[in-house]
């Protein structure tokens, strides 16, 4: 397809997810968002092998080590259990579309399942809209990642549920498909911070937390910086808007009553205090270590795992405007109109994951 067609495809099917997500909306029943699930599944997993950048390369890769048992990453930031889990599927069907449909199930299933969790205080359509004009279209090529990134983001919610120790095995499992997911400890080192605790044990963890992560991150930074050296033009479009994005995230704060989160209450509507903090502080952690980009090289694929918190973030705060009517709704259509001009902006202008030449396999 041409820019001008792919980009009409893009609206046409986006725009039936958030229809679906309203469905869930007004039934109160996630048969909507399951729907808008599976297109989303189906796009990314009939797509062609030239939409995205990495796919063919990820793909020659995966048929090399399944053919020989033998690995050929040329990124190291692949564990071997991904090579392992796509032999796996690999050994059920060994085609090409049907693995890149199973990554697509699994990486939108996990994530609009998460999003589900937040059903009492964010709009489900709302939440796809943010979603698909921010993040989605990065999946049909970091992949991997963003396999590994569904599955933390998913994990969050064991945290949620105070379960610290299920939640370290998930992220565990995380990193042997991507050594990435590294950066999903930082999570349980914040819930630590958070969590009220009496205990001896609880006030050492919590001494300790900052300093562990620190340790975390510089490891991350290393990580990544190393492996993706060779990517320094893919992400710099992203940072330039990264103070924009931060103007963005102080404005909803000035404009809503999401600072009453710390107060363990929030629009007059109860929900998990921890849960509420976990969605604001990780928001902005996300702009920050995205701001690290202009210093450390590609810290941008480290922020991806803080950043799909901004899909929540953002439609939590447009249930929570202050104001009158009028001044709400100016502000809903001002944040909309934001999210469309960051997708031209990001995915348009600066096509640097090679989406934009959409085309069926």
């Amino acid at each position: 397809m041409s820019i001008g067609a792919t980009i009409l495809f893009y609206i046409l099917f986006f725009v039936l997810c958030v229809l679906a997500a309203a469905w869930s909306d007004l039934s109160r029943r996630p048969y909507g968002l399951i729907l808008a699930a599976l297109i989303l599944s189906a796009i990314a997993g009939f797509r062609a092998y030239e939409v995205g950048v990495d796919t063919a390369p990820y793909l020659e890769s995966i048929f090399y080590q399944y053919e020989t048992g033998m690995s050929d990453w040329q990124m190291t930031t692949f564990a071997d259990g991904y090579g392992q889990f796509t032999r796996w599927i690999l050994s059920m069907n060994a085609n090409a579309t049907f693995l890149l449909c199973v990554e697509a199930l699994i990486t939108n299933g996990l994530i609009t399942a998460r999003l589900w969790d937040f059903k009492d205080d964010a709009s489900m359509a709302y939440m796809i809209f943010v979603y698909v004009t921010t993040a989605y279209l990065q999946t049909l090529c970091l992949t991997c990642q963003y396999l590994a990134i569904s599955i933390v983001f998913y994990g969050t919610r064991l945290l949620e549920h105070k379960y610290p120790l299920p939640f370290i095995f998930v992220v565990i499992l995380a990193m042997q498909l991507h050594s990435s997911a590294i950066v999903g400890f930082l999570f349980l080192i914040i819930y630590i911070i958070l969590e009220r605790t009496y205990t001896p044990i609880g006030f050492a963890l919590k001494i300790s937390a900052f300093p562990l992560m620190v340790v975390i991150a510089i490891l991350a930074f290393k990580k990544l910086t190393a492996v993706y050296s060779n990517y320094l033009g893919n992400e710099s479009s992203v940072g330039f808007m990264v103070f924009v994005q931060l103007g963005i995230f102080i404005t909803m704060i000035l404009a809503t009553n999401t600072i009453q989160v710390f107060h363990g209450r929030r629009g007059g509507v109860e929900m998990s205090a921890n849960a509420k903090k976990y969605v604001v502080i990780v928001t902005l952690l996300g702009i920050i270590v995205s701001a690290a980009s202009y210093i450390v090289p590609n810290a941008g694929r480290i922020a991806l795992y803080f950043t799909l918190f901004s899909v929540v973030f953002y439609a939590m705060s447009i249930r929570d405007l202050r104001g009158g009517r009028v001044q709400a709704e100016l502000v809903s259509v001002g944040l909309s109109i934001w999210f469309v001009l960051y997708f031209i902006y990001v995915f348009v202008v600066h096509d640097s994951l090679g989406v934009m030449h959409y085309s069926f396999v």
